[in-house]
């Protein structure tokens, strides 16, 4: 049996480690950078350079570069 994901349009920036003011102005709830450059969502998961937050219906997700390459497309 096959499954196809269905088409979702979701909201997303890129950590590239030189616009922590685009990704902040992004999810303003992200906390601090911590010295190993990552960022905290307020639940705890982590952000690190490179990797995508995603927002869909207003709930904030990192995604790793490679997974997010896999499954989303710009529109």
């Amino acid at each position: 049996m096959r499954y196809w994901k269905r088409s979702v349009a979701v909201e997303a920036v890129r950590w590239t480690g030189d616009n922590t003011d685009e990704v902040r102005a992004f999810c303003p709830l992200l906390g601090g950078v911590s010295p190993g450059e990552r960022f905290y969502l307020p639940d705890g998961r982590m952000i690190s350079r490179g990797d995508w937050i995603i927002k869909d219906g207003g709930e904030f997700s990192p995604v790793k570069d490679h997974l997010f390459s896999a499954a989303y497309v710009p529109s």
